[in-house]
């Protein structure tokens, strides 16, 4: 072999040690490049979206996260829902009430009126004339607002059964009326022991009864109370 054959295989044997341990060294810096854009990219993510704790307690935090973004879809269709009925209960309403309004009736009030003035006997005005609205149980009753002997507001009367009969007595001449008709019961008793109530009550003794006014009613779904009365 010629000088110049063994001088190329000289640099030969030499050259392929040091390639292969560049060739380690570029992969073990790639390695390590590779293992810090995870490290930062982790890093990042925790600055973002917060450090997520690992293992059972993180397992556990994120089912309890989906729990609390199950139960808000839930609370919001649930919201949904009942914006829904609302809004049908809102439409069965005005029709409920064009009806009524075609059979001549005219909205009065409210059953919350009746916590709102916390009595059971509430007046209403109506054009130029005047009305009571008496609950007794679960039943309505719309009459005039003034009782026939002194035309005594009745919004300060009493309800009483009597013979299975709701009764409303006038507290200033202790006259009473059927609720379900009208009807006359007690006309201007004796006074008693109230001097006052006998004097007045004495003054009306010699007239002829008079029955107090009953007019039909109906309670709507949304709690609106109708009554048929002169307007």
């Amino acid at each position: 072999m010629t000088t110049f054959g063994l001088l190329l295989l000289a640099l030969i044997a030499y050259a392929h040690p040091c390639a292969r341990s560049r060739s380690l060294h570029q992969s073990q810096h790639m390695g390590g490049l590779e293992r810090a854009f995870s490290y930062r990219k982790k890093a990042l993510r925790r600055l973002v979206l917060g450090a997520r704790p690992e293992g059972a307690r993180g397992r556990a935090i994120e089912r309890e996260n989906r729990s609390k973004s199950a139960d808000g879809f839930s609370g919001a269709s649930k919201a949904a829902k009942k914006a829904r009925a609302k809004k049908a209960t809102q439409q069965l309403g005005k029709a409920e009430a064009n009806t009524l309004m075609k059979q001549g009736f005219t909205r009065l009030a409210s059953q919350k009126d009746f916590e709102i003035k916390g009595k059971d006997i509430i007046s209403v005005i109506i054009g130029a004339n005047a009305f009571a609205i008496l609950r007794h149980d679960d039943s309505l009753y719309v009459t005039d607002a003034a009782c026939p002997p002194y035309k005594f507001p009745l919004v300060d009367a009493t309800i009483t059964v009597e013979g299975g009969v709701p009764v409303v007595e006038d507290t200033l001449t202790g006259s009473k009326f059927d609720l379900t008709s009208g009807k006359n019961i007690v006309w201007c008793p004796s006074g008693g022991l109230n001097p006052i109530k006998g004097i007045f009550n004495a003054m009306k003794q010699s007239e002829d009864p008079e029955n107090l006014s009953i007019y039909p009613v109906k309670l709507t779904e949304d709690g609106e109370i109708w009554g048929k009365v002169p307007v």
